[in-house]
């Protein structure tokens, strides 16, 4: 009974590019059935058994005096976290690309999204500044890659981009939750620290109208130690 195998493709894992031929001795009929059932066994085990990497991009900010980011720990412990629970994605292995750039330059968080894109990730994670946001979701809305990103969300920026997925809480929910520890603690006066003055916190302070509480507001840079007040 000869036997005769032809690939299109020398790697058993590009089955779409494989052509098999096979020829038997016409009186070998249940050897035929025998080896057809061998070689479908044999080609689902390869389909079944090859592991597909997936890329992901992340871009985060840092300072002199803080190497690695907060955002980069959890970026890095999420996708390990990931690839041992192997239900979530079988046959699925995460790695990453993480590029670090200074804070408030656009370009180069430009540059290095195109960086990771030329690299095939499937989604970009970061950075967090409101103009390094805009630049990496452009570009990632330019090519229709996912930009996953971790900053308060601006409508009026926001919207007019489709290929993002914003994971902060929207400001209604965070007033809830203030709400909730003042009302369980029963203050009657509440200390604010937030990092600009671009007003949104404005929106979530409007939810607290009606109540009897104090407001005192104060303004950080979160990359200098100069800050001042507003009552």
């Amino acid at each position: 009974m000869p036997i005769y195998f032809s690939f299109g493709y020398k790697d058993w894992r590009e089955l779409k590019n494989m052509e098999i031929n096979v020829k038997f001795d016409s009186r070998s009929t249940e050897r035929r059935k025998g080896l057809q059932l061998c070689l479908l066994y044999f080609m689902t085990e390869v389909c079944l058994s090859s592991q597909q990497v997936l890329r992901i991009g992340g871009i985060f900010e840092t300072m002199e005096n803080e190497p690695v980011s907060v955002e980069e720990l959890a970026f890095k412990f999420a996708v390990t976290n990931i690839n041992r629970n192997k239900t979530l994605m079988p046959n699925t292995t995460l790695t990453y690309d993480i590029q670090r750039i200074n804070v408030f330059d656009s370009f180069e968080a430009s540059r290095r999204a195109c960086d990771q894109l030329a690299l095939g990730v499937a989604a970009v994670f970061g950075p967090s500044h409101s103009s390094s946001v805009s630049a990496v979701q452009s570009i990632c809305n330019a090519l229709e890659v996912p930009h996953i990103q971790t900053r308060w969300k601006h409508p009026s920026v926001d919207n007019r981009d489709t290929f993002y997925i914003n994971l902060h809480p929207e400001h209604a929910s965070i007033s809830r939750a203030i709400l909730d520890v003042v009302q369980f603690y029963q203050w009657r006066a509440v200390t604010v620290v937030y990092e600009d003055s671009t007003g949104k916190w404005g929106h979530v302070l409007l939810y607290y109208r009606g109540y009897n509480l104090h407001f005192y507001y104060i303004i950080t840079h979160p990359f200098s130690d100069s800050h001042y007040s507003l009552h």
